[in-house]
């Protein structure tokens, strides 16, 4: 794809009109903050586990997580692995750019491992839409030369500020 049509697909997304200049067609500065990410939020995951072998298979999760506002996150949650219920718990940090996307990066245990998510806001801060982009470690601890992947949906939505 040519820059021209790069930006010309810009133009269609996000509203840009033909006179704009290709340096123009980049997503708006939303005012977005971390400060637009605060409350409590219930989810529900649903996907797969693709490695290491011996945890693939389907998974589901269902939790609430807090924001500060600050840029620091808890979640609780049960997670069913191959029908295995497990409790999970997590703490971690989050980053919200102006444009409403950002990143986020989770210990989770009791697997010992650190996750790296990328989201996007929706509805004012009232929901956000997010996906697990690299297992970053696994401890010593978690029994596992390499941390696990999973696929799936993951949504989150505002029910406590």
């Amino acid at each position: 794809m040519t820059s021209g049509e790069l930006c010309n697909l810009r133009v269609q997304v996000f509203g840009c009109n033909a006179s704009t200049p290709p340096t123009s067609c980049a997503p708006d500065n939303k005012g977005c903050s971390n400060a637009s990410l605060k409350g409590t939020f219930a989810f529900t995951r649903t996907g797969f586990f693709v490695s290491p072998p011996a945890l693939a298979g389907p998974l589901a999760e269902v939790g609430t997580q807090n924001f500060d506002g600050r840029g620091a996150t808890t979640y609780t949650a049960t997670l069913s692995q191959n029908s295995n219920i497990v409790p999970v718990t997590a703490t971690g940090s989050y980053t919200v750019n102006p444009d409403c996307t950002g990143t986020m990066t989770m210990q989770v245990s009791p697997f010992g491992i650190t996750l790296r998510i990328s989201f996007a806001l929706a509805n004012s801060g009232n929901e956000f839409h997010a996906i697990e982009t690299k297992p970053v470690r696994s401890s010593p601890a978690s029994g596992a030369g390499n941390p696990p992947t999973a696929t799936g949906d993951n949504d989150r939505n505002k029910v406590a500020k």
